[in-house]
């Protein structure tokens, strides 16, 4: 949990490895959490999943999942570039 007041437009990366998540806001390393014991995998929703975490109000805008780590340095670039594009 990151307790955060955002409005406006923020770049918001989550990365995984070894099993521990790592928060990007805006390109810089906002928090880190706990290494997991359990084996960790991308979920298939973006809204809510009967969790009771609630829906999302807001807009999404170039989702993407990738299928590694992706490191400080790209994210960094990715928060930076305004278009969205590489």
């Amino acid at each position: 949990m990151h307790d955060a007041t955002l409005t406006g437009w923020h770049h918001v990366a989550v990365v995984y490895e070894r099993k521990q998540p790592k928060l990007y806001l805006d390109g810089v390393l906002a928090r880190m959490g706990l290494t997991s014991t359990r084996i960790v995998h991308p979920g298939q929703y973006l809204g809510e999943s009967g969790a009771g975490y609630g829906y999302f109000q807001g807009l999404l805008r170039d989702v993407r999942i990738y299928s590694r780590a992706i490191t400080a340095g790209e994210i960094e670039k990715l928060a930076s570039d305004k278009d969205g594009r590489q």
